[in-house]
């Protein structure tokens, strides 16, 4: 499968980090969403996103996508002040 976007949809703050509801795409527009908890440091787990993403090259475009400093803004973007 090879994925290609990454949306997020949703995110809120929970008392170990954050939880953010994003969808997946693949280049054959397939696309599934479910979430993705980040930790207080900012590391992930894929859930059952694990299942979908099996190949060094996607694990390795939804790394970059999930440490980017650009979803992480987008992710505080979603937390009302």
């Amino acid at each position: 499968m090879h994925i290609e976007k990454v949306t997020l949809m949703n995110a809120k703050k929970t008392s170990s980090g954050y939880v953010a509801e994003v969808e997946l795409e693949t280049a054959d527009g397939l696309g599934f969403s479910g979430s993705i908890d980040f930790d207080k440091d900012w590391n992930y787990t894929l859930g059952f996103f694990e299942n979908f993403i099996t190949t060094d090259e996607d694990r390795l475009f939804v790394h970059d996508v999930f440490t980017s400093e650009d979803f992480k803004n987008d992710i505080v973007s979603f937390i009302p002040s």
